[in-house]
């Protein structure tokens, strides 16, 4: 389970490591310093576990669409199961011109992490 830049690393550290599942919160997919072999792909991600994503529509600072949306379709497109919520009306932490992340989209997300990881683990 990772949150943004985490959400990135726990991607890129599947790729490396016999994980069953992961959980990306909000995570940027293209870093600056991504190069080479390090960089998270179209191509790469077929050798990831299942996974999740939780991404607000409100967030600025990582755009659900250059960012989750995307890698939800390199997902699709590579056979990895998957399940995408982008249905919080919420902004990315640390954001204080977005929407927060309210109690109730926090008890959602959780209730929906602990079931996929419970039917994944």
């Amino acid at each position: 389970v990772g949150f943004s830049l985490g959400g990135n690393l726990v991607l890129k550290s599947a790729l490396k490591f016999p994980v069953d599942a992961v959980v990306d919160f909000f995570g940027p997919i293209m870093l600056l310093e991504d190069a080479g072999s390090h960089a998270l792909t179209s191509s790469r991600v077929a050798g990831l576990p299942k996974t999740q994503i939780h991404h607000g529509k409100a967030d600025s600072f990582v755009p659900l669409q250059i960012s989750s949306l995307v890698l939800q379709g390199w997902l699709n497109t590579a056979g990895v199961p998957n399940e995408a919520h982008f249905d919080y009306a919420c902004g990315h932490p640390g954001d204080t011109t977005a929407p927060k992340w309210d109690s109730a989209a926090e008890k959602q997300s959780l209730e929906r992490t602990i079931t996929f990881l419970n039917a994944s683990l």
